[in-house]
């Protein structure tokens, strides 16, 4: 297929090929239509009233696992990070446990008691 005509592409014109690929990842389940909007328009560097400094967090997708014997779940968040400062955009990976409340069943079925 041919690639879209350079030139004026209006917004999201300056947008990385890589950034452009993760907004359109159906696996990135966190993303909304307005954050979605929030990354093109970091990428409007002439737009008026752009912060010139700071940093903003772009949730893109949230894992969860159970894990130490089905007793806590590890949640894996993935955000797009924009730094206005230097005009950078890259994934930034946190991890959270949370301890399941006791007798709370999980999805892993017990193994059958002998």
């Amino acid at each position: 297929g041919t690639g879209a005509p350079a030139g004026e592409a209006g917004a999201g014109a300056n947008v990385p090929a890589a950034i452009q690929g993760i907004l359109r990842d159906p696996k990135n389940n966190k993303l909304t239509d307005e954050s979605r909007q929030a990354v093109l328009e970091f990428y409007e560097f002439e737009k008026e009233g752009r912060p010139a400094a700071g940093e903003r967090l772009v949730p893109l997708s949230e894992t969860q696992e159970y894990v130490d014997d089905n007793t806590a779940i590890l949640a894996t968040l993935v955000q797009l990070k924009l730094n206005y400062g230097d005009n950078t955009a890259k994934r930034v990976k946190s991890k959270k446990k949370y301890k399941l409340k006791e007798g709370a069943q999980p999805v892993v079925s017990p193994a059958p008691s002998t």
